[in-house]
């Protein structure tokens, strides 16, 4: 009997150290083949909603083009109209402004246009305590669908970043917030989703710069 016990024991323990390995494994060449997928693109747009679980009616949106070494952000307001675009020009180093009529507000806005790189994986990849084989050993990473789409959940510390399997792209950036709603202070989430990216689409004239503003 005792030692009907003790092959049970060992089996199971046996049986565990395999799945752990099993699972390592599997991470590890799972985590290796997004990061395979983070180069560098030329010509692209997609589109970035932003919102919060506490407030999700203030979602706002913004899309992107670039290229080349010309980029331009399109601000959407909530009733679907232009709110702001900026056009971005590295030849010239000049980032343009322009409210929804038109007009040029100004021609040196730090920190817009061609900053906004198509969201990857290298948004994690590079995280200071991020570590592929002791995450891998640490974790069961499963496979979750956004909005229709395969996605790897990395989760670091109170952010959650959901990784497309086939391409690599951030699909989702998730993190805990807190906010005074109708004067009481509420836990929940930020939560920025990245849609309809494309390849190789923007023409020369989604980028150009209006001619009201040369």
């Amino acid at each position: 009997m005792k030692k009907t016990i003790l092959t049970v024991i060992s089996t199971i323990l046996i049986l565990l150290i395999i799945v752990i390995i099993a699972n390592f494994i599997r991470n590890v060449f799972l985590l290796k083949g997004l990061i395979d997928k983070n180069y560098i693109l030329e010509n692209y747009k997609y589109t970035l909603s932003s919102f919060t679980t506490i407030r999700p009616e203030e979602a706002s949106y913004v899309q992107f083009y670039k290229k080349g070494n010309k980029g331009k952000e399109v601000a959407i307001s909530g009733n679907g109209e232009i709110h702001h675009q900026i056009f971005s020009d590295n030849d010239t180093n000049k980032n343009y402004l322009i409210n929804q009529i038109g007009e040029i507000l100004t021609d040196n806005l730090e920190g817009a246009g061609l900053s906004k790189e198509v969201p990857s994986i290298k948004y994690f990849s590079d995280y200071p305590t991020f570590n592929i084989y002791s995450y891998s050993l640490t974790h069961i990473i499963p496979t979750v669908d956004i909005k229709g789409r395969d996605c790897i959940p990395i989760e670091l510390e109170h952010e959650l970043y959901y990784i497309e399997k086939d391409t690599g792209y951030l699909v989702r950036y998730q993190t805990e917030c807190k906010e005074y709603s109708d004067g009481v202070l509420t836990d929940g989430y930020s939560i920025m989703d990245y849609s309809s990216i494309q390849q190789n689409v923007v023409t020369d004239e989604d980028v150009v710069i209006p001619e009201t503003v040369e």
